[in-house]
């Protein structure tokens, strides 16, 4: 029981006031004996939303750390990526792990992923991507009577249809895909799993989390 801190897209010249804003909240809220954790992003360049973070010096502070390792693409890209594939997932981790100890992070693990809609202007392919629950992909692979392709390269299925004259691909999160991810956290010796979110998944991914 504790409170969990999300905050994104921080100003770089504001990190270190950031990290001292931690410093004070974890100090007052240890006094009623509450859990702390922080939610950071992959560990990249990218201003006001990966850099922002002195990831080093919050995991001293609060207890433990999340790892936001899913959202590889966002809602447009070309051709559409996935969401959190597991090359991408493990190196990203990796990465995290220079910085953070491994008993106070928690891995993030997605229970969504987009469907690309693709279109075509002046012979330029994009594609646009709405966020699919779990059980959002299940109807589609029912209704279009689709078998998913499994891809190991991405440690997920991988599918595609028409619809409306429109043509669509989906890589499919499931339990076999985050089986692939949670064993990253007994490899590595994380704290746990941390998911987004709750209400997103389907029931035969709770007994794959540790």
């Amino acid at each position: 029981d504790g409170i969990n801190i999300d905050f994104e897209n921080v100003a770089d010249e504001d990190r270190d006031r950031f990290t001292q804003f931690i410093r004070n909240l974890t100090t007052t809220l240890k006094k009623q004996n509450l859990i702390i954790s922080i939610d950071v992003t992959v560990p990249n360049e990218t201003p006001s939303w990966s850099h922002c973070y002195d990831r080093k010096e919050l995991a001293a502070i609060v207890d433990y750390v999340m790892v936001m390792t899913y959202d590889e693409q966002w809602a447009t890209s070309t051709p559409g990526a996935p969401v959190a594939s597991l090359p991408w997932v493990e190196k990203n981790l990796q990465k995290t792990l220079q910085e953070v100890p491994a008993n106070k992070l928690f891995l993030g693990v997605p229970f969504y992923t987009k469907r690309w809609e693709h279109t075509e202007e002046q012979g330029k392919v994009t594609a646009k991507g709405k966020t699919f629950f779990m059980e959002d992909v299940n109807a589609v692979i029912q209704t279009h009577n689709i078998q998913p392709q499994w891809r190991s390269d991405y440690g997920l299925s991988y599918l595609e249809y028409e619809e409306d004259g429109k043509y669509y691909h989906i890589w499919v999160e499931s339990k076999d895909s985050l089986a692939l991810k949670t064993a990253l956290i007994h490899t590595y010796q994380l704290a746990g799993a941390a998911c987004w979110r709750l209400g997103f998944e389907t029931p035969d991914i709770w007994p794959l989390l540790p």
